[in-house]
């Protein structure tokens, strides 16, 4: 299953070492060329200020490193004949340039970068391997990307602390939700939580809300369950036991009439139940019918009317017009019912 927080890790993750990557290379490249043009005002540089007269090499310092022959700089002078006048190695001949300036030139099976000062009196022209260049060039730029390099690594702590320390409080959520009680309409607590999550877990207030509301319909219908049960129940008991004292058959045939007609109360009664079970549910406009109200209470009086001789109660009705009424005949029966 994915969740949330490996959804966000992996794309935050993917997004900062892509930007390391870029930022990497483009430092690469941008840092190769710096040295290119410091080496090239170099080469510069000695072509202005280097003579022509040919001193003793100095003594060489034991302090210091023999210098690699691969890193020296070739220097050449020509005069103006064209005339050799110095060359700091004979043994490396790089044609002479005509016009003052860079080039790229190979001598010794080697590339060379070249700059060339051409004067009235003599041609200067200093020369450096183009490997050696390249060289310093990827170790300058190595050390200008190894920091961003070491970054994307620590980056990717950096994210993980920060997405947890974020989503702390869903989690904290989660973990209440999982020690609720079963049954509880308590709201959850909104205290810290981002405003993004705000909506979803206040319409997981609202639907406990409506949870709740349903557990007492469930209890409520229970109840009235049992309350319109007790009677007709309680009646054809009645019924049943004056069946037993009856003397004659004329007397046995109403009883069982009476009983007849009470179980038909009984299958009555039950569709309402149900009807109750869904009393949340708006009555249609189809269901709203034309009803007499004195028909409906003369049935609900008729199904009491055991108990009530058993009580020693006088129920009766007294209804000598029709009472008209635009209802839903088996709720007002149930209402009346509940009343009697």
């Amino acid at each position: 299953m994915t969740t949330l927080r490996r959804q966000l890790y992996v794309s935050i993750i993917l997004l900062l070492t892509a930007a390391g990557i870029a930022g990497g290379v483009s430092a690469y490249f941008v840092a190769r060329q710096e040295p290119d043009a410091f080496l090239d005002g170099q080469l510069k540089q000695i072509a202005l200020y280097v003579g022509d007269i040919k001193r003793p090499a100095p003594p060489p310092d034991p302090g210091s490193q023999p210098l690699d022959p691969d890193d020296a700089i070739v220097i050449q002078i020509w005069d103006a004949a064209g005339v050799p006048v110095r060359l700091s190695n004979p043994a490396i001949t790089i044609p002479r340039q005509a016009a003052t300036g860079f080039s790229d030139t190979r001598a010794v099976n080697d590339a060379w970068r070249t700059y060339t000062l051409v004067s009235p009196d003599r041609i200067i022209q200093v020369s450096q391997r183009a490997s050696v260049r390249g060289e310093l060039a990827t170790d300058s730029a190595l050390r200008a990307i190894l920091p961003v390099l070491a970054l994307i690594p620590l980056s990717w702590l950096v994210v993980g602390g920060v997405i947890t320390r974020i989503l702390k409080p869903i989690t904290t959520l989660a973990e209440s939700v999982r020690r609720r009680p079963a049954g509880s309409s308590q709201p959850l607590d909104l205290t810290g939580l981002p405003s993004e999550v705000v909506p979803v877990v206040a319409a997981v207030n609202e639907l406990l809300g409506r949870q709740h509301d349903l557990l007492e319909s469930r209890q409520r219908f229970i109840a009235d369950a049992a309350h319109q049960l007790r009677t007709p129940l309680t009646a054809l008991r009645l019924q049943a036991e004056n069946l037993g004292h009856a003397e004659n058959l004329e007397e046995v045939a109403g009883l069982v009439g009476e009983i007849q007609g009470g179980l038909s109360r009984m299958t009555t009664l039950t569709s309402q139940l149900l009807r109750l079970a869904r009393a949340d549910q708006p009555a249609s406009a189809a269901a709203m019918k034309r009803h007499d109200l004195s028909d409906i209470v003369r049935e609900v009086v008729a199904e009491a009317l055991p108990l009530a001789e058993s009580l020693d109660i006088d129920l009766g009705l007294s209804a000598d017009e029709p009472i008209p009424l635009q209802c839903v005949r088996d709720d007002v029966r149930m209402m009346i019912g509940n009343l009697v």
